[in-house]
């Protein structure tokens, strides 16, 4: 899975790369957003769901009209539940994440992005019960998706409204956030 990961990965760098001649037409952006992060997820010995303060921040290149390639990094609150022996604790996930972002205009000033691409995570999860505290942590490479409405302001200045979502072995982190992207002109 690492060697398929590092192959697309520098597949789609490569083809930023065949880009530069775009570069003037086409702008660098960046953005930061933030909302609530959510897990629905397989704990120690039960399943739950709980959510968080959660956050973005990112960059990318227009490599045309329609296309983009970008970098984020999304972090997250503390996720817990109490289940059947103590609490289940989800604490410090990270996400960096590579993903295509094309964009598809829909009116004057309105476009949908959506995000597809591959993302590293670490997490440290803990457990609490009568008898004492066991702690692990984990990490991993995983899909990550995401979808959402880019309103123009100006030439420089978007707000996105964004769904994000991290499929961590098997369990699903969202985050949903507003926020703000600038772009190079």
């Amino acid at each position: 899975m690492k060697k398929m990961t590092l192959i697309i990965l520098a597949s789609v760098l490569i083809a930023g790369s065949q880009c530069t001649f775009a570069a003037k037409k086409y702008p660098f952006y960046g953005g930061v957003s933030a909302g609530r992060g959510s897990i629905d997820t397989d704990g120690f010995n039960d399943s739950f769901y709980d959510d968080d303060f959660g956050w973005k921040i990112y960059g990318g290149k227009m490599l045309d009209k329609y296309w983009g390639v970008e970098l984020g990094y999304y972090g997250f609150g503390e996720f817990d539940d109490n289940n059947n022996i103590g609490k289940f604790e989800i604490r410090d996930l990270n996400v960096f994440a590579l993903s295509l972002a094309p964009v598809i205009p829909i009116w004057k000033r309105l476009s949908l992005v959506s995000r597809i691409g591959f993302a590293y995570w670490d997490a440290d999860f803990s457990q609490t019960s009568g008898g004492g505290k066991a702690t692990d942590g984990e990490d991993g490479f995983d899909i990550m998706l995401g979808a959402g409405p880019l309103i123009t302001v100006n030439e420089w200045l978007t707000v996105e409204a964004a769904w994000d979502r991290l499929m961590m072995d098997g369990d699903d982190v969202d985050l949903l956030s507003i926020g703000v992207r600038i772009s190079t002109k």
